[in-house]
């Protein structure tokens, strides 16, 4: 694309800002940072650890204790960053429309924890989730935003095939992503997917991260390589 197409402010910024967020260098500044979102916690955010050591952030509806539906958060980051306090806002949202309970898992990450242990501790927190006394099974719902997207569609696959939690089948799981043909830009559109065609080699290093060594045409894998190729890189 000539470079004429771009404003000359944005040419000036486009020249000192990084080809890639995330390496191995700055992945433990952007850990810190997002940590760092989580350390003012709202009086009405349970922080709780469950007996496997997986931690979640519940979130409490308003008015009369009665069973009621409930929602299992997960987060998103690219499977890499993120933690389950950045949605608190979110999340209370949720819970005070919805008159929902809501749950946010902390899932550990890759690549120290590669598939199938994130997805594992969505399993762990779903399943005590669906059985809190305020919790009507049949009604549980599960959700998350991009990365959390991914795992959010695996972990429905996962609880209906283990068949363990009631009702599994009825889960509805749900995904939030944002994609650069969204904008009605033109020049951003182009400008997002130049960037996106530039680093496509990304999507090889986060499936691996993300996935480890499993076998990527077992079905609860499917999900989380979809959301690499939403994001218009390529995984083999």
């Amino acid at each position: 694309m000539p470079p004429d197409h771009f404003h000359p402010d944005l040419r000036r910024v486009a020249r000192v800002i990084p080809k890639q967020v995330i390496t191995p260098a700055t992945l433990p500044i952007v850990r810190l940072a997002t940590r760092l979102m989580g350390r003012h916690t709202p009086d009405d955010v349970e922080v709780l650890t469950l007996t496997s050591g997986v931690g979640v952030r519940l979130y409490r509806p308003t008015g009369p204790s009665r069973t009621g539906p409930a929602l299992l958060w997960i987060h998103g980051g690219g499977y890499l960053i993120g933690s389950a306090a950045q949605d608190d806002q979110l999340c209370r949202r949720f819970a005070r429309e919805l008159g929902a309970t809501v749950a946010s898992v902390a899932y550990r990450l890759a690549p120290e924890n590669p598939y199938p242990v994130p997805l594992e501790d969505c399993y762990t927190a779903l399943a005590w989730l669906v059985g809190l006394p305020s919790v009507d099974p049949a009604r549980v719902a599960i959700g998350g935003a991009s990365a959390g997207g991914g795992l959010a569609a695996a972990l429905a696959l996962l609880a209906r095939d283990r068949g363990e939690i009631p009702d599994a089948r009825r889960l509805a799981p749900g995904h939030q992503k944002q994609s650069p043909n969204q904008t009605d830009c033109g020049c951003c559109r182009r400008l997002a997917n130049r960037q996106l065609a530039r680093h496509q080699h990304i999507a090889d290093v986060r499936s691996h991260e993300a996935l480890g060594t499993q076998d990527v045409r077992r079905p609860t894998c499917r999900p989380i390589l979809k959301l690499v190729n939403s994001k218009g890189c390529r995984a083999n």
